[in-house]
C-alpha cells in the first residue's frame, strides 16, 4: 500500500484519469485528461454532458494508473470526494493556469474539482526472495551460461534480474521467458549500480547460449 503523501506524489503527475459516477443510477466511468490543485483533482469538461451533470455535488471516485506490461509492474491511485463545478472567479483563475487542455472535442469550458477526502493507493512490483528461499523463488535453478547456482538477485524495486558471480552472465525474466544481457554490449540500465555492486563489470565470452526452453541467448544473432 502507498502512504497518503506517496499517492499524492503519483496523482501530482497528471494525465490521464478516470472517473466514476453515477448516471440513472447505473455507474459509468469516464475517462478525463486532469491535474492537480492543492492535492485535489480538477478536469475540464462541456456544458451540459452526462458527466458535468451527474459530477455536480456528488461524491465521486478518481482513478489513475501507470503499468509496465512487460515488467509487470506499476502503480495505482484512488481519490473518493465530493465534486463540485468551479465557479469562484479566484479558483477559476488557478484552474485556467493548470496545465490542463481539454481533449475531447468541444468546448471545455467548465472545470471541475475533486476533493481528495479518502486517498489510498497499490504499487506493484517483484517481490525479493529471501536467501532461506532464494532458489525455490527463483525463475531459474542455475545460470544457464555456466550450471553455477551462484545467482545474485539485483532490483530496483521495479525491475528485477538475475547475476552469475560465477562467468558474470546477467539474466531477465519476464512473461515466462529468460532473456540473456551481456555485459560486454550493455551500454547500461538503471540496474548498473546495483549491478556493480554485487560483481564486477567483465566482458561476457560471446558464444552460443542454449537458454532451458530451447531457444539461442540474444548475443547468438549478433
Amino acid at each position: 500500500m502507498l502512504s497518503r503523501q506517496e499517492c499524492l506524489r503519483h496523482l501530482g503527475l497528471g494525465g490521464l484519469g478516470r472517473v466514476a459516477v453515477s448516471v440513472g443510477a447505473l455507474p459509468a466511468i469516464f475517462p478525463v485528461n486532469y491535474a492537480t490543485l492543492d492535492g485535489d483533482v480538477v478536469f475540464r469538461s462541456g456544458p451540459g454532458t452526462k458527466l458535468t451533470a451527474a459530477v455536480r455535488g456528488s461524491v465521486v471516485a478518481f482513478e489513475v494508473d501507470e503499468a509496465d506490461r512487460f515488467d509487470h509492474t506499476g502503480w495505482s491511485v484512488m481519490v473518493v470526494g465530493p465534486a463540485h463545478q468551479i465557479t469562484d472567479p479566484d479558483e477559476r483563475a488557478q484552474a485556467r493556469a493548470l496545465p490542463l487542455a481539454s481533449w475531447a472535442p468541444g468546448r471545455g469550458d467548465v472545470f471541475v474539482r475533486i476533493e481528495a477526502r479518502l486517498v489510498s493507493g497499490r504499487l506493484l512490483t517483484h517481490a525479493l526472495p529471501t536467501n532461506g528461499d532464494r532458489h525455490g523463488a527463483l525463475p531459474l535453478e542455475a545460470c544457464p551460461a555456466c550450471g553455477s547456482d551462484a545467482l545474485a538477485v539485483v532490483s530496483d524495486g521495479e525491475m528485477t534480474n538475475f547475476a552469475c558471480t560465477g562467468c558474470f552472465a546477467c539474466w531477465h525474466f519476464s512473461l515466462g521467458a529468460i532473456y540473456e544481457l551481456p555485459s560486454a554490449t550493455c551500454p547500461g540500465c538503471r540496474l548498473v549500480d546495483l549491478c556493480r555492486a554485487a560483481r564486477p563489470l567483465v566482458p561476457v565470452p560471446v558464444g552460443p547460449t542454449a537458454l532451458p526452453n530451447g531457444r539461442p541467448s540474444a548475443q547468438d544473432g549478433q
